[in-house]
C-alpha cells in the first residue's frame, strides 16, 4: 500500500450544476467572439544581422576584424492591428504626416466592416456568427 495525493477541484458539482456551468460559459465564449482590439505600434527599418554573417577567418598573427557599431534606423512606419478571438482583421500602416484621431479610426472601422461584410459566408459555414 502506499499514500497517493488527492486531486484538488473547486467544487464537487451535481450533473444539474455542470450543465448550468457549461450553459453560462457557452454564453460568455459567444460573447467573447463579439470583442475586436486595438493596437498602435511603431516598426522601425531595423534588419539585423546574424552573427554567423560578419564572422571571417584570420591568421593567428593577424589583426581582429573590424565592424561599426549598428544603430535602429530612424526611418520608422506606425502600423493598426486589429483583432478578434479568430485571428487578425486587418493591418493598417499609417501614412506619413497623418494625424490618428476620431476620424481617422472610423475610416478604419468601415473599412473593417466591408471586410466582415465579404467574409460573412465564410463565417456562416464556420458557425461563429
Amino acid at each position: 500500500m502506499h499514500i497517493v495525493c488527492v486531486r484538488w477541484v473547486p467544487r464537487l458539482l451535481r450533473p444539474e450544476e455542470r450543465k448550468t456551468r457549461v450553459a453560462a460559459s457557452r454564453e460568455v465564449t459567444s460573447f467573447l467572439h463579439r470583442i475586436v482590439t486595438t493596437d498602435e505600434t511603431w516598426l522601425s527599418y531595423y534588419d539585423p544581422e546574424s552573427k554567423q554573417a560578419p564572422m571571417v577567418w584570420k591568421t593567428a598573427d593577424s589583426p581582429p576584424p573590424k565592424k561599426a557599431c549598428t544603430t535602429w534606423s530612424t526611418k520608422k512606419t506606425m502600423f493598426i492591428f486589429f483583432k478578434d478571438s479568430r485571428g487578425m482583421l486587418l493591418q493598417n500602416a499609417i501614412p506619413e504626416a497623418q494625424t490618428v484621431n476620431k476620424q481617422y479610426y472610423q475610416k478604419i472601422i468601415t473599412t473593417i466592416n466591408i471586410h466582415s461584410i465579404i467574409a460573412l459566408p465564410k463565417l456562416l459555414s464556420l458557425n461563429y456568427v
